[in-house]
């Protein structure tokens, strides 16, 4: 198989299985790998979205008060030979007092890192393979308002050497609190600046993306116990939106088990919409999550996501 013929089979191979899920497109990037992010139909950036907010939006990273690290890992079904995981840390300053007696406080500085692998194999049985890491910052100066930064490089590409690329990333976000601890939006300028270059050949700059977001938490119903919480996302792209997605988290047990459901709808290319679902449990600082998209149309297979994250006291 030829340099350019392998190429445009990797990048078809790409588009087409990232796309699927997560607003992501094409190789050469940090994937949102997050498990709870996919149950929920890519709409998980607000709240306390703990570790996986290195994947999604920065400034959220702040909801970890002292540290977590943890591991996911994503495979697809139907035998699709593309397999990725992720290990991911992150630390907080420590939990400030809480605004009332119900939503706690979170850290004012936070930061978190990340290594990504991926491994995939061509239609020729050559094998591909791809990693990345990523640095997140965020910062609070406001009990309403917080702030964050990702850095992420990434590299790799085929096993004989011959097509070969690295790529680097900047994205910013913002995070705010209205009219109720629980009620939040947030903002998020992915690809603020990217450049990706081939070892031999041009360079190539992906357009920035817009999400936007909003989610309330901590709801509680009459009718059944624990606490629900909403949000719901967009995600606009070279001015048109590119997706929506919006989903539900059911909380009970005292915070030992959550069912999460969402519904995705994409607008750009192929229109099409499908839900998705997982669940989550949590005991003695050790969290496990598992999520599952169905689509199959704009992808090869169903994606399964699992994730083991543990959390300091």
């Amino acid at each position: 198989m030829s340099i350019k013929t392998r190429t445009l089979a990797l990048g078809l191979m790409m588009a087409l299985t990232f796309t699927a899920g997560a607003d992501e497109g094409g190789s050469y990037r940090f994937q949102g790998t997050g498990t709870r992010d996919l149950a929920l139909a890519g709409a998980a950036h607000l709240g306390d979205a703990g570790l996986e907010a290195i994947f999604l939006q920065p400034a959220s990273l702040i909801s970890i008060t002292n540290w977590q690290v943890g591991a996911f890992l994503q495979n697809y079904g139907d035998g699709l030979p593309i397999q990725y995981g992720t290990l991911a840390l992150a630390m907080g300053s420590g939990e400030r007092m809480a605004l009332d007696g119900q939503y706690r406080g979170d850290s004012e500085l936070a930061i978190g890192a990340a290594f990504q692998y991926l491994n995939a194999t061509l239609a020729d049985d050559s094998a591909w393979s791809e990693w990345s890491l990523a640095a997140a910052a965020a910062w609070s100066p406001l009990r309403w308002f917080s702030m964050g930064g990702r850095a992420s490089y990434s590299g790799g590409g085929s096993e004989d050497g011959q097509d070969r690329a690295g790529a680097f990333a900047l994205d910013f976000g913002l995070r705010m609190r209205f009219l109720h601890p629980g009620l939040e939006a947030g903002v998020l300028m992915k690809d603020f600046w990217h450049r990706l270059s081939w070892v031999e050949g041009s360079d190539f700059k992906r357009e920035p993306s817009t999400v936007l977001s909003l989610g309330w938490g901590g709801l509680t119903l009459p009718v059944l116990p624990g606490d629900w919480r909403v949000e719901g996302r967009s995600t606009n792209h070279l001015s048109e939106t590119e997706s929506f997605g919006a989903g539900l988290e059911w909380t009970l047990l005292d915070g030992f088990a959550t069912l999460r459901g969402g519904f995705m709808a994409w607008r750009q290319g192929e229109e099409r919409n499908y839900p998705t679902f997982g669940f989550g449990l949590k005991n003695k600082g050790y969290q496990i999550d598992y999520g599952f998209s169905p689509d199959v149309d704009g992808g090869f297979a169903p994606r399964h996501r699992i994730s083991i994250i543990h959390s300091g006291s």
